[in-house]
């Protein structure tokens, strides 16, 4: 999974810089797991892809956090880790509309 991720953001990084059409700008990644897999994951993804791919946790505990989120999300190509009950608790907290 972390392969094929980081194989679509590094083509679509080179398809904008070549052609700068707004169907490859970036886009976000959202990985929801169980709880007890979301550091695994981020440690899984530094670990094999350190300079390529930008990873964090949410752990939805307060509105700091959502509105650091909610910025990484927009117009990036960064991976947002999270679990089933983050993701359920604030969904409606991390909808990022875009213009």
């Amino acid at each position: 999974m972390i392969a094929g991720m980081a194989s679509e953001i590094f083509y679509r990084r080179q398809r904008y810089k070549e052609d700068g059409q707004q169907k490859d700008k970036a886009l976000p990644s959202l990985i929801v797991c169980p709880s007890t897999l979301v550091n695994h994951w981020l440690f899984e993804i530094k670990k094999f892809c350190p300079d390529s791919l930008q990873a964090d946790a949410y752990t939805g505990k307060d509105a700091k956090q959502r509105s650091l989120l909610r910025q990484k999300l927009r117009d990036s190509d960064h991976i947002i880790v999270m679990s089933y009950e983050s993701l359920r608790n604030d969904v409606d907290d991390l909808i990022v509309r875009r213009p």
